[in-house]
């Protein structure tokens, strides 16, 4: 019959994994739940400032497809689309063609991308752009890495945490049936 310093260890230690891995999920969840939202605030912040940092009057959009540099990874890219789907201008890695085929404000998905659409009517002082939009878009494995980091870190400081927790009371338990043992060896 195992004793009830063994009894309780593993007792302890099913507690403390059961209890580390629900807590890993929750906040793995969360954190995931989290990262949507900030990567979802920045495609609108981005596109709040391409608004007014992009020159979008008939004048300075040429006939033909306007392709401006892009740095870093591939993994962000925007378009200035007419009423009619036609690219106007573009980062160099964003798609040739539009991202979405119908004016769409607002959050969608468009093949491997997370996109932001703006209208820009009212742009050039008038209130006429002629239905123009501007999309700003994320690349789903770039969202999915940074949920994996997050949700990576979030679940290894929770199950850290768990296991120093089983350790402590492990020793405190052991340190508690001291007096037990003693007698048991008399």
């Amino acid at each position: 019959m195992p004793s009830i310093r063994n009894r309780l260890a593993n007792a302890m230690f099913i507690w403390s994994l059961l209890w580390s891995v629900g807590v890993a999920v929750a906040v793995g969840l969360a954190a995931q739940h989290e990262v949507n939202e900030l990567l979802d605030e920045t495609l609108q912040a981005t596109s709040a400032v391409l608004v007014h940092a992009l020159p979008l009057s008939d004048s300075a959009v040429s006939d033909g497809v306007t392709v401006m540099p892009a740095r870093g990874e591939q993994q962000f890219a925007w378009q200035l689309v007419a009423a009619d789907g036609a690219v106007l201008r573009r980062s160099s890695n964003a798609p040739v063609s539009a991202l979405l085929r119908t004016g769409t404000a607002g959050f969608s998905e468009a093949g491997t991308w997370r996109v932001f659409g703006s209208s820009l009517t009212g742009a050039d002082g008038n209130g006429q752009q002629g239905g123009r939009m501007l999309y700003v878009a994320h690349t789903h494995q770039e969202r999915r890495e940074a949920q994996s980091e997050v949700m990576l870190s979030a679940v290894l400081s929770a199950l850290s945490i768990g296991l120093l927790g089983h350790l402590w009371l492990r020793t405190r338990v052991r340190n508690e049936l001291q007096p037990l043992d003693r007698l048991s060896e008399r």
